[in-house]
């Protein structure tokens, strides 16, 4: 375990006083900021240890999403740690593993529905129910769900106060089984984002658009505003995406639309796990991409889109990244051509801030590659893992030729080893 984690739990005891009965002072104002940024850090620490990610989803319980400064399942911790002086990143981390061990024996699973409204018109489709892993999102209209969000504590929080129009919106429906809402909350929202960046994909594969007056608009509006929860069907609570504004925009959700989804859906289930982080990663950059009104910051989104598919990491070139998008594509002189002209023009925005040098013609390019790559990717190496996709990418960039050569090889060394 790395020793400077251990820093975080010193910053901490450096601004905590124990007070009896035991609980945690903090001794100024000043030092409030402080402890609650390592508060989070710590909290964010956690959630890196595979221990701890494990145990969380197997007892359906999550911490405090997003940045909420506390971390409530910790602060007895800290309180027995600052008392023997013992700042020990280590030694926290086993202790909260033995506290979610309590938690999960005292607390029961309860039932959890979760509504989202989304800006699609009203739904035609007789297909309304899907499954992504263990979960089922159910697509309904307006009137079918009426009833079940009625609730004057809704009507005065969102309806009312907001000016949040829900007759307007068809409603994404979760149930999900946790031991508290944000476990819910977080499990939900992962397969209903992740529905609507497939249908966002759908609905803008191989479209163009460009703004010939003014500056360039998204490419899709389509988003999550609110999450209605109810808990053990009561209310309980309403929480809000980080971008609340009304859109005007309202989309149709046709037939093609749902054959889609299903096919990307069911291509994701069968992926394994660590596939199913890339294909989530990769729609959301995508999805971020075609909201974003500027068109350098969308070229930003799906070039990003495009080194999580080649499995970009710190030791993968974004030249490499180049080359394994060539791989996929069956090159001509116009590809090379393009594709070089994309890669410079990253390079000018990342390193030189050159945003005005990037065009709505330029953002659409990039769109066009990153579809190119994510079928290929979906339909040919999403069934592999991490590791042979690895492979399958280095022997996509060789010619014909030297593939044989290998095979030969490959095929001597198989019968090699076999009469050892």
């Amino acid at each position: 375990m790395p020793k400077d984690k251990d820093l975080i739990l010193r910053e901490l005891f450096d601004v905590i006083d124990i007070n009896n009965p035991p609980g945690i002072t903090i001794r100024g104002f000043n030092d409030s900021e402080k402890y609650h940024k390592f508060l989070l850090l710590l909290k964010f620490e956690s959630l890196e240890e595979d221990i701890i990610r494990k145990k969380l989803e197997y007892m359906r319980y999550y911490f405090q999403f997003g940045n909420e400064p506390d971390f409530i399942e910790a602060k007895d911790i800290l309180v027995l740690l600052k008392i023997q002086q013992t700042p020990s990143y280590e030694l926290f981390i086993e202790k909260l593993y033995n506290k979610l061990d309590g938690i999960q024996r005292i607390s029961k699973v309860k039932k959890y529905i979760l509504y989202y409204p989304m800006n699609i018109n009203k739904l035609e489709s007789e297909i309304t129910e899907f499954q992504i892993e263990d979960i089922k999102i159910n697509l309904l209209n307006y009137s079918d769900v009426k009833n079940n969000i009625h609730n004057k504590n809704l009507e005065s929080e969102v309806f009312k106060v907001r000016k949040f129009n829900k007759a307007f919106h068809q409603y994404a429906k979760v149930s999900v089984w946790g031991r508290n809402k944000e476990y819910a909350q977080q499990k939900a929202t992962r397969y209903v984002e992740l529905m609507l960046y497939f249908i966002s994909y759908s609905k803008t594969f191989r479209r163009r658009t460009f703004s010939l007056i003014g500056f360039s608009k998204p490419l899709i509006e389509l988003k999550l505003n609110y999450i209605f929860v109810f808990e053990d069907d009561a209310y309980s609570e309403c929480y809000y995406f980080e971008d609340t504004c009304e859109v005007n925009k309202y989309y149709d959700l046709e037939d093609s639309d749902i054959k889609n989804l299903n096919t990307m859906i069911s291509q994701f289930n069968e992926a394994d796990a660590k596939i199913k982080e890339i294909i989530h990663d990769s729609m959301e950059q995508y999805h971020l991409g075609l909201k974003e009104k500027t068109s350098s910051r969308s070229f930003l989104n799906f070039w990003t889109t495009l080194e999580i598919l080649t499995l970009k990491n710190k030791d993968l070139s974004h030249f490499k990244v180049k080359e394994r998008l060539k791989s996929i594509i069956n090159m001509n002189d116009i590809h090379e051509y393009q594709i070089e002209r994309l890669y410079n023009l990253r390079n000018n925005l990342i390193h030189n801030g050159r945003h005005s040098s990037i065009s709505q013609f330029d953002r659409n390019l990039m769109k066009s590659y990153v579809e190119l790559l994510f079928q290929f990717f979906m339909f040919n190496f999403s069934k592999h893992s991490y590791s042979e996709i690895e492979i399958l990418y280095e022997f996509m960039q060789q010619d014909v030729n030297s593939l044989e050569k290998n095979k030969d090889l490959i095929d001597e060394i198989i019968t090699l080893k076999s009469h050892r």
